[in-house]
């Protein structure tokens, strides 16, 4: 019961050397063999279980309102999404740089100049027609109808792993000051201290 509440092994293992081993041998040194004195070392230790076990109990762990592995999948597919996304902006980039130089091309002479700009920026423009068509294609290969809709589903994802991940934190932070608590066992003062203090 004490593993399943979230106890550490080690401390259970500890509370049984200290109070059933270390009593008992030392109630047999000075009484010797006594079953009824036994049955009170281990009802003595077993109260004390309980007592750790009522003040350990912890909160139970929080679950993700989404499947991990579905976000990973989602993140992937982010992650192909952003890459297409900057392929693109530098083909835009590179079709305004030659639009700018074709603009600026002046003179009778320059016919084959200009011709050879004006071939490079249509193979740039139908390069950015098919990457924007592959940007559709990435998100209806893992069957969402279109970048939008993906988007959506993404940032909502997104809003439950960020929740998890802060239910996560506080859940963490609550077992280990729950642990460091139950580890303080209160010393209870000895008979003998009691008596030098009066």
């Amino acid at each position: 019961m004490a593993l399943v509440e979230g106890v550490p092994e080690e401390d259970i293992l500890k509370i049984k050397q200290e109070k059933i081993t270390d009593k008992t041998l030392q109630s047999i040194r000075t009484y010797g063999w006594l079953p009824d004195m036994f049955h009170q070392i281990i009802r003595g230790a077993k109260d004390f279980l309980q007592e750790v076990i009522f003040k350990f109990k912890l909160p139970p762990r929080p679950v993700p309102k989404i499947d991990l592995q579905e976000w990973k999948d989602m993140q992937k597919i982010m992650y192909e999404l952003q890459g297409q996304s900057r392929e693109i902006k530098r083909t835009q980039q590179d079709i305004f740089s030659l639009k700018k130089q074709l603009s600026e091309l002046r003179g009778l002479f320059k016919g084959k100049e200009r011709k050879s700009l004006e071939g490079r920026i249509e193979l740039l423009e139908d390069l950015e027609k098919r990457l924007h068509k592959s940007l559709e294609q990435i998100v209806k290969r893992e069957g969402y109808p279109n970048v939008q809709a993906f988007q959506k589903v993404y940032n909502k994802a997104e809003e439950l792993i960020i929740e998890y991940n802060e239910e996560l934190r506080v859940w963490k932070n609550q077992t280990e000051q729950k642990k460091e608590k139950t580890l303080e066992h209160p010393k209870k003062a000895s008979v003998l201290e009691k008596l030098h203090r009066y």
